[in-house]
């Protein structure tokens, strides 16, 4: 008969192989955005360091992504 430590050992292992597919994908999609081009989708300038560190997948400079969100 299992006591609550096995229950409870059971559990963990369930939710530890629930979680490895989402944590790949979301691997998989930080290293897509860090492959983003240097470079606004919108106007074509380059996108300071400063907004590519603070979000490594951003597509566009800071004034077309207030823009794009206002729309």
């Amino acid at each position: 008969m299992a006591d609550d430590a096995d229950r409870a050992q059971e559990l963990g292992a369930l939710y530890e192989r629930a979680l490895r597919v989402p944590v790949r994908a979301l691997k998989a999609r930080v290293a897509s955005d860090a492959a983003a081009p240097a470079v606004c989708a919108d106007c074509g300038d380059a996108i300071p360091p400063a907004r590519r560190a603070a979000w490594p997948g951003a597509r566009r400079c800071l004034s077309c992504q207030q823009q794009h969100e206002a729309r």
